[in-house]
């Protein structure tokens, strides 16, 4: 209740006409995150009452974890930088093709960018991501043949049409 009111409030302050607009752009998400932050504040204190010693060892456990979510979102900042830059150069250099097709390949690209680093994050802070890495290889090298047999059995003139979006 205590999160979801000073959600609330934090919400109303920051969305006010009179505040810049990147406050205002960012009143949700920062509400949302006072939210989390309220919620996490209350679990801990329910395991507290429920087990105290269950938080003996808290402080410990989040001063060893700290670094691996640290690196987790070093690893997620420099991938959405990467797939920007990527993204922008895609847009750039695909100038001839059609729209359409251009509003699909640039955001599967960062989307993809993305993804490898969500994986590599989860690595990160311990989450095994095996089926999820084995998963990822299936999918890529799927579209790969994919587009071997396309080239492979003559397809050249209608992957030509696909490629100009026509």
């Amino acid at each position: 209740i205590v999160g979801g009111v000073l959600a609330r409030v934090l919400r109303r302050l920051l969305s006010a006409p009179e505040r810049p607009d990147a406050l205002r752009s960012s009143a949700g998400p920062l509400s949302s995150l006072a939210f989390s932050l309220a919620l996490i504040v209350g679990l801990i204190v329910a395991l507290g009452f429920v087990s105290p010693d269950a938080l003996a060892d808290l402080d410990t456990q989040i001063i060893d974890y700290t670094p691996k979510v640290l690196s987790a979102a070093i690893v997620l900042i420099m991938a959405n930088v990467a797939g920007t830059f990527l993204a922008t150069i895609l847009d750039r250099s695909l100038g001839h093709v059609s729209p359409s097709l251009r509003a699909r390949v640039v955001p599967l690209a960062k989307g993809s960018v993305m993804a490898a680093a969500g994986l590599i994050a989860a690595n990160q802070i311990g989450v095994d991501t095996t089926i999820l890495t084995l998963l990822a290889a299936a999918l890529f090298f799927g579209v790969a043949a994919a587009g071997a047999l396309v080239v492979g059995l003559g397809s050249r003139q209608v992957s030509a049409e696909v490629a100009a979006g026509r």
